[in-house]
């Protein structure tokens, strides 16, 4: 094999390499960014579900006092 044919060969496995890495680097940061944003959402839902529950208690705090 020449010395060129052997670094083509070289450059496309490192190149193929990189790709691999690159695909699973993108991977992992999707599954992250996914978990954030259900980690955010559910602090959202959370806090509507406590202002619902507090709304609740002081409509029938009023409600008693009428």
């Amino acid at each position: 094999m020449k010395k060129n044919d052997f670094e083509k060969q070289q450059k496309a496995a490192m190149k193929s390499d990189l790709m691999k890495h690159k695909e699973k680097i993108e991977s992992i940061y999707k599954v992250r960014l996914e978990d954030e944003k259900r980690k955010v959402l559910k602090q959202r839902v959370d806090e509507i579900d406590r202002l619902m529950k507090e709304n609740k208690r002081l409509n029938s705090k009023i409600a008693a006092k009428w």
